[in-house]
């Protein structure tokens, strides 16, 4: 697996499975020192004991790397991404995103700034969406006007934790695919 890919990729818009435009990222990628990513420094994701089994080295550093994800370019690429779905003329349109590409979504979804009069499809794939800071949720009721579909790609990291991709409670995700709530 490589970690690096996680963090660099496009979010493609669509319009009639026709692709319209893609928004590259590139987020920073850095290998922690082992004492930053022991097992201790995770106890706040609650996981099940299967869940802690399955956490290896690799995938610490990943999580590491989306809880301290570069925030200005977050915010940044959320609002290209915003500015983009709201100049287009077209009624319909279909987002596809993955890994860190999902977190560039949800910042956008929650900035409450997108056009509620188009028809939005989020289909994010691998979202580890328990990751998602707060402070990048200043609308709670902006999911109500786009519609989000939650998968995971088959060989996705995030496959063995089912904890990760529990909304948490400050987040109301109206997905299609059925996303319960972290305690």
């Amino acid at each position: 697996m490589n970690c690096q890919e996680i963090f660099k990729g496009k979010v493609k818009i669509k319009s009639k499975k026709k692709l319209l435009r893609a928004l590259k990222f590139d987020f920073d990628f850095t290998n922690y020192d082992l004492e930053e990513v022991m097992m201790c420094n995770f106890e706040n994701l609650k996981l099940c004991q299967e869940e802690k089994h399955e956490l290896s080295q690799t995938h610490r550093q990943i999580i590491k790397n989306y809880q301290k994800i570069d925030e200005e370019y977050l915010v940044k690429s959320a609002k290209q991404l915003t500015k983009i779905i709201n100049e287009l003329k077209h009624d319909q349109i279909d987002i596809e995103a993955t890994d860190a590409g999902t977190f560039i979504c949800l910042a956008a979804i929650f900035s409450g700034k997108l056009n509620i009069e188009k028809d939005i499809n989020f289909h994010l794939d691998s979202a580890p969406i328990n990751l998602f800071k707060k402070r990048f949720v200043h609308n709670k009721n902006a999911m109500k006007s786009v519609n989000v579909n939650l998968n995971d790609e088959q060989e996705s990291w995030l496959r063995s934790f089912s904890s990760l991709k529990k909304a948490p409670s400050f987040m109301e995700i109206r997905s299609t695919h059925r996303i319960p709530l972290a305690a």
